[in-house]
Parts: structure tokens; sequence; C-alpha cells
């Protein structure tokens, strides 16, 4: 059994992290959360813009993808899978606007981390997290 982290210290983080996000306002309210928590953030717009992103990220390699599930032109679960081509072992932390308990994708529900919108800063923090390490969100308490 994993012991749950007591310190707020585990939200933090030194990683980079691709944050794909259609809506301005919310990718420069979310990025700006990842980074009150340490975490170095590549914005993009769209899936074409995160590749190429992920191109260019050679000084600082990108841990995590941070994607809504559904993209203009595409999904998050295919540009998951085109940047893990580039980055292999990169994770993934999908977010979805829509309600629900279950995310559905282009091939069925969705096994990887899904945050629903809204979310605090803290909450994606520790769902950030959690996605870099491996480790069900649940166990956080987040």
């Amino acid at each position: 059994t994993r012991e749950r982290p007591t310190s707020t210290r585990r939200m933090n983080g030194t990683e980079t992290v691709l944050l794909v996000e259609e809506d301005p306002g919310v990718r420069r309210v979310t990025a700006g959360a990842l980074r009150l928590y340490g975490y170095k953030v590549v914005e993009a717009g769209r899936a074409e813009e995160a590749l190429a992103a992920a191109a260019r990220a050679q000084e600082s390699p990108i841990r995590l993808l941070v994607a809504d599930l559904l993209l203009q032109g595409t999904d998050g679960q295919t540009l998951h899978r085109n940047l893990r081509l580039r980055i292999p072992g990169i994770r993934v932390l999908f977010l979805n606007g829509f309600p629900g308990p279950f995310a559905m994708g282009p091939s069925g529900i969705i096994e990887e981390p899904v945050l629903h919108k809204p979310y605090s800063p803290l909450r994606l923090a520790g769902w950030v997290r959690a996605a870099i390490d491996g480790v069900p969100p649940e166990a956080w308490g987040t």
C-alpha cells in the first residue's frame, strides 16, 4: 500500500509540461497555475503547435502532456500517440469540459487520467504531480 504524502510540496515540480488548450483564457490561467507550482510550461493552442513546440524543446525535455480531450482537427489521444513517437515515455493528463463520470475518446472510455473542468490551481497541480509520478490522482487526495 502506498503511503499518502502529507506535505504540500508534493504539488510542486520543476519538470516541463506541454499544455495544449484552444481557449486562450483557459490556457493562460492554467499555465499561470502550473508556473505558480514551479513547473516550466510550453503553451500551444493547437495540436500542430504542440508538435512543433515538442520538436524545439531540447534543453528541457517535456515530461507531461496536459491537453484537452477534444482539439480542433484531432483529439488529445491522437496527439499523445504522435508525441510518444518523438518523446518516448511522455505521460499525459487530459482535460475535459464535459460533465459525466467517464470521458470518451474516439476508441471508447479513456484509460489515462482525465481532470474535469473547472478545477482549482491546487487540484490541477496535484493531478499534474500524480501524472508525472505515475500515481493515480486519487492516491494524492486531490
